[in-house]
């Protein structure tokens, strides 16, 4: 995806709702599309995504200290294995400290094989991002399902980052 010198006008792909910048200071106008692969991980043991996995991220710098980041963890066709705890996904740049335990503005898709979709709320930690169903429980390794091959963990937030 590629930026135009205005953060109101994306040339393609993501949508910025334009209200999640009011009151952000800085240069507005620098804004770069940077890559980075993030890691999902677990609070006991880590997730194995097998083979024909992906794990794909971008992200941009609004301002001074803000970061709108998205990424797209998908489990492969075999040699998967789920691991054990809540699932962790490790950020492009690290969150400030005032922002850690805090639900961020963005959302989180959980897509079991393309038969249900799951919808859970985003919550930062100073290095990584946790998410939250509905009725409060942590994704991880059974939950909202049990993850395995195929299926895909989608996200978007923005944060505020620590330098």
């Amino acid at each position: 995806m590629a930026w135009t010198s205005s953060i109101t006008t994306p040339t393609a792909g993501l949508p910025v709702p334009i209200a999640w910048f009011q009151g952000v200071t800085g240069n507005l106008n620098y804004i770069a599309e940077t890559s980075w692969v993030p890691q999902l991980n677990a609070s006991t043991t880590n997730p194995t995504l097998g083979a024909g996995s992906s794990s794909v991220g971008s992200y941009v710098r609004v301002g001074e200290r803000y970061i709108y980041m998205r990424a797209s963890v998908t489990f492969g066709t075999s040699g998967t294995s789920n691991g054990s705890g809540v699932y962790r996904l490790t950020v492009p740049v690290n969150i400030d400290s005032a922002w850690v335990g805090v639900s961020l503005a963005g959302s989180c898709n959980c897509n079991d094989s393309g038969t249900n979709y799951y919808r859970t709320v985003v919550a930062a930690a100073a290095t990584y991002l946790e998410f939250y169903t509905e009725a409060g429980t942590s994704v991880g390794a059974t939950t909202p399902f049990t993850w395995g091959a195929s299926d895909i963990l989608r996200v978007s937030a923005l944060y505020k980052a620590a330098s």
